[in-house]
């Protein structure tokens, strides 16, 4: 696991925030985030009814070193995991342990794709 440290402690704390759903400028921003999280060991349950699947995923911080990707859990400054509720509106379940892309809708943290074998 990485730790990441910040110069300015805004950037750890505006992570954190982003996961916990806090939303920070203007309505149009929450649109052009996106987050890229690990599905816990249940997965994410399928909508059923009007009830959306959810379950507490742990965000992770995809970054390239010239070579390749490398896919390591964000961290808070204490080290502590940063983890997230994140919906799934769709009538399929999502794969446990898997790595999805999330986005906003409103103010839930909602699966867009899932990273199918």
């Amino acid at each position: 696991m990485a730790t990441y440290g910040f110069s300015d402690r805004n950037v750890a704390k505006r992570l954190k925030q982003m996961a916990a759903g806090v939303r920070i400028g203007p309505q149009a921003d929450r649109y052009s985030e996106l987050l890229y999280f690990k599905t816990p060991v249940g997965g994410i349950p399928a909508k059923s009814g009007t009830t959306w699947g959810k379950a507490t995923c742990t965000l992770y911080h995809p970054s390239y070193d010239g070579t390749d990707v490398d896919e390591e859990v964000a961290q808070d400054t204490s080290g502590s995991d940063i983890t997230a509720t994140v919906f799934n509106w769709a009538p399929v379940a999502i794969t446990a342990e898997t790595f999805v892309w999330v986005g906003y809708a409103g103010e839930l943290l909602v699966v867009l794709n899932e990273a199918c074998s």
